[in-house]
């Protein structure tokens, strides 16, 4: 475990294939099926993703407590207002107070003052694979969730959990993107976009919506990029496009319209990710696309979207 950081992930067991989608884009590889952590060299902010809980940015490792113990000793590691936290993996047999005990033992020999009420540094200690790891712990500041409440909304409306990660698919790969939302309704994929500093547009056919995503928009400080606006008038060319397909009783779509939004989907975007009811492979291909990864992402098991990621 030679990595820089190790991410604690978490999710519910309906989201599992969600939260492994958005793991193979953030980190360009599969994570194996059921594993609430990953390692890697990459640094991502621990609010990023929806899934993740905590990002430790690895001071020491060793086989055992008291071998992790000694480490921390060589290397003098020095922290003032420090705390240290055990993060409890499924799996962990410690109890309660052999992880209190533990906590104790490490942080008696890091140099410096100890603040368990209100720490200046947030260190983290857990048992991965048989291996005690001690980290600079960054906790998940959870502030998509304060965006779900937002003055317009529908019952069909994207939630911010599934625009976030559909976000993170979008950018994973892509160096500063720009991504535009040619069908953004109340404008959740906009605001989660935005706030994660990505430059993105929207368009909205329907006037009435198209004013509520502005107010959407604006109510969480963002900038007004809505556009009241035919997708098939736009112009300009993206890296990628992010569409929740319109669909049901409140925005019936037929299916040659459906076909017309992803050929110009496909026409104004390098890479789409597309969020949909039913399985469209079949459209897809009909539209060009040849490059196509298909995920799963389920509510409380009684409603499911396809999460399709197509080049």
């Amino acid at each position: 475990m030679d990595s820089k950081y190790v991410y604690i992930i978490n999710y519910p067991d309906y989201e599992q294939e969600l939260c492994e989608l958005e793991q193979l884009y953030l980190f360009g590889s599969q994570q194996q099926a059921g594993k609430k952590y990953r390692f890697s060299d990459k640094r991502m902010s621990a609010g990023l993703s929806p899934f993740f809980r905590q990002r430790l940015d690895i001071l020491c490792q060793a086989s055992s407590c008291e071998k992790l113990v000694q480490q921390v000793q060589e290397a003098q590691l020095h922290f003032d207002e420090f705390k240290i936290h055990y993060l409890k993996l499924d799996g962990d047999q410690l109890a309660y107070h052999e992880r209190l005990q533990a906590c104790k033992e490490v942080g008696y020999v890091v140099l410096g003052e100890a603040n368990m009420h209100n720490p200046r540094v947030n260190l983290g200690l857990v048992i991965i694979e048989g291996t005690w790891i001690l980290g600079v712990m960054e906790q998940h500041d959870a502030k998509w969730q304060h965006r779900t409440s937002k003055p317009h909304s529908y019952s069909n409306s994207l939630n911010n959990k599934l625009a976030k990660v559909a976000v993170n698919i979008a950018c994973s790969d892509i160096e500063s993107p720009t991504i535009v939302d040619p069908c953004c309704g109340v404008g959740t994929v906009v605001i989660e976009a935005q706030a994660n500093g990505v430059d993105i547009q929207g368009y909205e056919i329907n006037p009435l919506v198209a004013q509520q995503a502005r107010e959407n928009v604006m109510h969480f400080g963002f900038a007004d990029v809505i556009t009241n606006g035919n997708m098939h008038d736009i112009t300009q060319k993206y890296d990628v496009a992010i569409i929740d397909i319109p669909y049901g009783l409140y925005a019936p779509t037929t299916r040659a319209e459906q076909l017309a939004i992803l050929i110009t989907a496909k026409r104004i975007a390098s890479k789409l990710v597309l969020l949909t009811c039913d399985d469209l492979t079949l459209l897809l291909q009909e539209a060009g696309y040849t490059d196509i990864h298909i995920g799963m992402a389920h509510k409380n098991n009684a409603f499911s979207r396809h999460v399709c990621v197509c080049k």
